[in-house]
């Protein structure tokens, strides 16, 4: 599956243990999406956020043909820096399952 290897590719990168529960989870309950999240969270990401919190796995982007290439060490520091700015969004989107 393309988004497991990209997914596996992408934790490997960033020093992180994939795991197959990364894959899916349950969407966030209408009534609960903006408990844990303020305005500046939900601004942002945007119109990504709102598809995210509506999702329970992912799909495949129609541009997607080949995983990108995280050798790069500059674009592994670019990425490593990424989930280091979004960890705090994610930690209180995991508080929600």
């Amino acid at each position: 599956m393309f988004t497991e290897t990209v997914l596996r590719r992408f934790c490997a990168a960033v020093g992180i243990q994939f795991e197959a529960e990364m894959l899916t989870w349950p969407p966030i309950p209408a009534d609960q999406r903006t408990q844990f999240l303020g305005p500046a969270d939900i601004e942002a990401f945007g119109r990504a956020f709102e598809e995210a919190r509506e999702s329970s796995g992912f799909r495949p982007h129609p541009a997607s043909s080949a995983p990108p290439e995280l050798k790069d060490p500059e674009v592994g520091g670019v990425v490593r820096a990424t989930v280091e700015r979004a960890r705090p969004v994610y930690l209180k989107l995991k508080a929600l399952c």
